[in-house]
């Protein structure tokens, strides 16, 4: 019996070590590719940049930013679907440590995306996952805290960001392999779009979210960061199809650009409650870029 457990340890042993050798190759096919935007932290020379969640990611075109925005700016859109402003400031972070500050920030924060109360794992969490073989600080902090410190196991062994409940990085891994590289949800300029035909057709008869804009600790220390390292932050509220948020103009020395009844009366351009479609995408980035170039211009 004591032989066989001997020989099963080292068995599992072995094989818990080959699998982590396995995932450390994973993350380095993943540092080499450009599927996910936070891999691209390094090598995108972009010094104007979008963040927020799927709001900015598909209700936005920047190629209207980079020719209608004044000062010659090279843009890019990082933002992510389902994520939240500490999402949003752990990218800040990432980026201001791989030497690739940007000039200019276009941050979509509201109500909407603020911070998630729970500290759970959000599937998008894991696009950040590869880089922990660079063994930074700001991702080891945001994983360790997470799921009650499970977050810090995904973090420091390889292995189980590839198989803890978790298709975010294994199958797009493996389209990588067999079919070559891409992006996922991103052209190249970081847009993604909502269909012109998938338009919401629910009437506006109850008020889903709070009409108040938050001010969270992330969102506050995000501000500073960018004051410390003189990083030019400007702040919009994206087009809402129902409500109404209300904000005030300007938070700690920071505009509030406020488009939530940007589209108001116009629930063609909507895909549903909070995202626009790609019949509203133009007009929108044209009204922002007005607004941002008034700002510019003070």
């Amino acid at each position: 019996m004591r032989k066989f457990l001997y020989k099963s340890s080292y068995i599992f042993i072995i094989s818990f070590i080959i699998l982590n050798l396995i995932a450390v190759w994973f993350d380095f096919v993943y540092m080499r590719s450009s599927i996910f935007k936070p891999l691209l932290f390094k090598n995108n020379n972009a010094d104007a940049i979008v963040l927020g969640s799927s709001r900015a990611l598909t209700g936005i075109n920047t190629n209207i930013l980079q020719n209608k925005i004044n000062g010659n700016f090279n843009w890019f859109n990082y933002s992510i679907d389902d994520t939240h402003i500490e999402t949003h400031l752990l990218e800040l972070k990432l980026l201001l440590k791989s030497n690739r500050k940007p000039s200019l920030i276009l941050l979509q924060y509201d109500r909407i995306n603020a911070k998630d109360k729970d500290h759970q794992i959000l599937e998008r969490d894991y696009q950040f996952l590869p880089l922990s073989i660079d063994g930074n600080v700001d991702l080891w902090n945001y994983f360790k805290v997470k799921d009650y410190n499970f977050g810090g196991a995904l973090y420091l062994l390889p292995v189980l960001k590839y198989i803890y409940y978790n298709t975010e990085l294994t199958i797009p891994l493996l389209k990588r392999l067999f079919f070559g590289d891409f992006r996922y949800k991103s052209d190249k300029n970081g847009d993604y779009r909502y269909p012109v035909n998938k338009i919401d057709t629910i009437p506006c008869n109850v008020n889903y979210y709070d009409s108040l804009f938050v001010e969270d600790s992330h969102f506050t220390e995000f501000v500073d960061l960018c004051s410390q390292n003189s990083v030019k932050l400007i702040v919009y509220i994206a087009p809402i199809k129902c409500d109404e948020i209300l904000s005030k103009s300007n938070v700690k020395g920071v505009s509030i650009l406020n488009f939530s009844n940007f589209f108001k009366g116009k629930n063609w351009v909507f895909a549903d409650g909070i995202h626009i479609n790609s019949l509203g995408v133009d007009s929108f980035s044209y009204g922002l870029c007005k607004k941002v170039n008034y700002i510019l211009n003070e």
